[in-house]
């Protein structure tokens, strides 16, 4: 009686953790992540051609960051150190955030960064 009673014990654990599903890991930087991150990097890229192009016309920057700078690499580096911000606020925000309201609000920096450079860069190309 005890060696079944030993044996049912023991092998228990095993029988019930076989039926129980294992627990999914949360997939934090999947397409649609990688989809929003390069959508911003497409903006920067389009931003920091426009505003190189811009420079070299004797334009100089009217933006928030370095007003009346001529520097696109001094410019632009400083809103990638922004965007590279708002990438990492974005991640850390799709991984933590569970509320089901909340959680779709990990794509504001990206959309507000996109939506940013866009802009800029249109704004730059009007002045041709």
């Amino acid at each position: 009686m005890i060696r079944i009673l030993l044996f049912v014990m023991l092998a228990a654990p095993d029988a019930f953790a076989q039926d129980l599903p294992a627990k999914p890991e949360p997939r934090t930087a999947d397409a649609h992540f990688w989809i929003e991150v390069g959508g911003l990097g497409v903006a920067w890229g389009l931003d920091t051609i426009s505003t190189h192009d811009a420079f070299s016309c004797g334009y100089h920057e009217v933006g928030y960051l370095f007003p009346g700078s001529r520097s696109a690499r001094k410019v632009m580096g400083a809103w990638a150190a922004v965007d590279a911000g708002g990438v990492a606020i974005a991640y850390e925000w799709k991984r933590h955030v569970r509320n089901r309201w909340l959680h779709p609000l990990w794509r504001v920096p990206l959309v507000v960064g996109m939506e940013g450079h866009a802009s800029a860069a249109a704004g730059n190309w009007a002045l041709k």
